[in-house]
């Protein structure tokens, strides 16, 4: 099921599901439709995320750019957040990725841009602000530009490592990229910016399970007031894929 709605500034699109696997294999199927649909470019600037439908999401994905070689080579995958670990550590999105993605694809490390959680927070913060400067093409108002935002979302709102605690502070950061203490373990955290995530061509939020009606219904309200409201009111469009049950009125 399909719907349209507006949000302040921001429209939305949302699309409801009725299963995690179904949400994440439409989810994974749209990523290798448009990055095919913009196969003029020589390469796809990806932020991916982490979160619970991030495996089966990763899993189809890999399966089916596996099959296409040719869009596959074009991918630069970098991460809307990660927490500031070691890459090998299990609380790191990067092995995330490594185990459910690279394991099948082979995608080469040159087209992995990876948040450095083993070092200084700002440093790793200013390091990666610096590779989205240099990489990725920039809009009028020389923000870096990503092809394709994917986020999930938590029981409170947060995407990204945007949390509803530190909006009023995150909302004025102008950095591409900046560190952040979270109100979930582990608590030191790596996240992009909201300017980012406005001046990106396609963002997704991909949100699966029980817990996170109430911020859904509240972000997609005129007047939201969680971190997801503030993306979507600041952008043109974003797409929402959901498998919970409450959103198929709105569909």
């Amino acid at each position: 099921m399909m719907g349209e709605g507006m949000n302040k500034t921001g429209h939305y699109h949302l699309q409801c599901f009725d299963s995690p696997d179904d949400l994440a294999s439409a989810a994974a199927r749209e990523w290798v439709k448009v990055v095919g649909e913009t196969s003029d470019d020589p390469a796809f600037h990806v932020a991916v995320s982490g979160g619970r439908i991030a495996v089966p999401f990763l899993e189809e994905a890999a399966c089916l750019f596996q099959k296409s070689p040719v869009l596959l080579n074009r991918l630069n995958v970098y991460w809307a957040d990660e927490r500031c670990v070691p890459p090998d550590s299990d609380d790191s999105n990067y092995v995330m990725f490594q185990k459910h993605f690279v394991q099948t694809t082979r995608l080469p490390e040159s087209q992995i841009f990876r948040f450095q959680g083993e070092s200084d927070p700002e440093h790793a913060a200013k390091w990666m602000s610096a590779q989205l400067e240099e990489n990725l093409p920039s809009n009028e108002s020389n923000i870096p530009v990503f092809d394709l935002v994917i986020l999930g979302m938590g029981e409170d709102g947060h995407v990204a490592s945007l949390f509803p605690e530190n909006m009023e502070e995150d909302a004025k950061r102008t950095e591409h990229t900046f560190s952040v203490i979270a109100s979930k373990p582990p608590p030191q955290r790596l996240t992009l910016s909201y300017p980012i995530l406005h001046a990106a061509r396609h963002v997704w939020v991909v949100i699966s399970g029980k817990g996170k009606e109430k911020a859904l219904l509240d972000s997609l309200k005129c007047k939201g007031h969680h971190p997801l409201s503030l993306v979507i009111q600041g952008r043109v469009s974003t797409e929402i894929f959901t498998d919970i049950d409450q959103m198929s009125q709105f569909a």
